[in-house]
């Protein structure tokens, strides 16, 4: 069974900001390649390959078994938590990239908080809100890298597992 690793990120990143179907569609992959590129940057080049291996039909199944995304947190074993903590990391870069393209910026000091027409309304974010929230799926995906970093190793592949 191949993983597609975009598919996986892109479904990730869709689940953590709860990203309409057309939000998802706008996830391109230049910002998938932004996002694999800043992973690997704040990661050691040996935690990154490992991590990557893992997408392959030959590494996968002897890193993490039957891992099944949909499984709560607590219910993953060591491997698999390392794993879904990799991947909201990359996804939350994702998101970091993401947001100017969801978001139609003026270049003025301020936007309408709300704007109505006929029965409806519209809330518009202003851009220092935006650049706050950017902000914070960049450091969430820091803090998550750092975890991983500062752990003796990345997985630990079990007889079980082989």
């Amino acid at each position: 069974m191949t993983i597609n690793h975009s598919v996986v990120i892109k479904d990730v990143a869709a689940n953590i900001a709860n990203l309409s179907d057309e939000a998802k569609e706008k996830i391109t992959n230049d910002m998938l390649s932004m996002a694999g590129s800043e992973i690997l940057r704040l990661l050691e080049d040996s935690t990154y390959d490992v991590y990557r291996k893992m997408f392959s039909d030959t590494e996968y199944e002897n890193y993490v078994g039957d891992y099944d995304r949909s499984k709560e947190f607590h219910e993953l074993n060591e491997n698999e938590r390392k794993l879904k903590k990799l991947e909201m990391a990359e996804a939350y870069l994702v998101l970091y990239y993401l947001i100017p393209a969801l978001k139609e910026l003026e270049d003025t000091v301020s936007m309408s908080r709300r704007q109505q027409f006929g029965e409806g309304e519209i809330h518009a974010s202003p851009i220092r809100d935006l650049i706050l929230q950017r902000q914070q799926y960049y450091n969430e995906a820091v803090l998550i890298c750092n975890k991983i970093s500062e752990e003796s190793s990345i997985f630990i592949i079990s007889s079980n597992n082989i």
